[in-house]
């Protein structure tokens, strides 16, 4: 019996490519509002009721740059302010408008560099992810956490590339997103997997 949640997007940009093909450069601005959200009714927390708004403005910046014929980077970091407008939680109906929605980072980066001989690419990635609030109320927060992962590819064929990914590549423990104020889901540790690609 709800009627559909609406949203409002905008977003300007500006994308250079830099001279001899050696790269391009993207920037963009966002701003994004939903409203007629469904939440828990305060009154009775188990049931629904559509109401309450929430919007989150941004800038984004990537870029890709190659250094030579062998050597290639590229990465990106983004900005985002995100907030309920209007939100009531729990069975007090509790105010959260102004509260950043849990595990939304205001920060996030990657950085990448491939380095290709022949047939054969070797990659080594960094990703950041800021600090998030585990709950609406912002109360209670989950630190920052930079991850380096790493791909070693070969191209056997024109259709045929086989890649050992190595994630997590320092086995760190971090959280990765929490359900509860005290209780956070941890990132798996170092881990490895082969995976194949064909082309048809």
């Amino acid at each position: 019996a709800f009627k559909l949640t609406r949203g409002r997007q905008a977003e300007i940009g500006w994308k250079q490519q830099l001279p001899d093909e050696r790269g391009e450069l993207t920037l963009a601005a966002f701003d994004i509002t939903k409203s007629d959200i469904i939440t828990r009714d305060p009154l009775r927390p188990a049931l629904s009721v559509q109401g309450g708004k929430q919007s989150s403005r941004g800038v984004e910046l990537s870029a890709a740059y190659k250094v030579n014929a062998a050597l290639r980077v590229d990465g990106n970091v983004a900005y985002v302010k995100a907030k309920f407008d209007e939100f009531r939680e729990g069975s007090t109906g509790a105010d959260r408008a102004g509260k950043r929605p849990a595990n939304v980072p205001s920060t996030t980066a990657n950085l990448w560099g491939h380095y290709r001989i022949g047939a054969w690419q070797t990659s080594l990635g960094l990703r950041h992810v800021g600090s998030r609030y585990s709950n609406n109320a912002n109360t209670s927060q989950l630190p920052r956490y930079t991850v380096a992962d790493a791909v070693l590819r070969w191209d056997m064929s024109k259709t045929t590339a086989l890649s050992l990914v190595v994630r997590n590549l320092t086995n760190r423990v971090y959280a990765t997103s929490s359900y509860y104020d005290d209780q956070w889901l941890v990132a798996p540790g170092r881990s490895v997997a082969l995976t194949g690609q064909f082309r048809f």
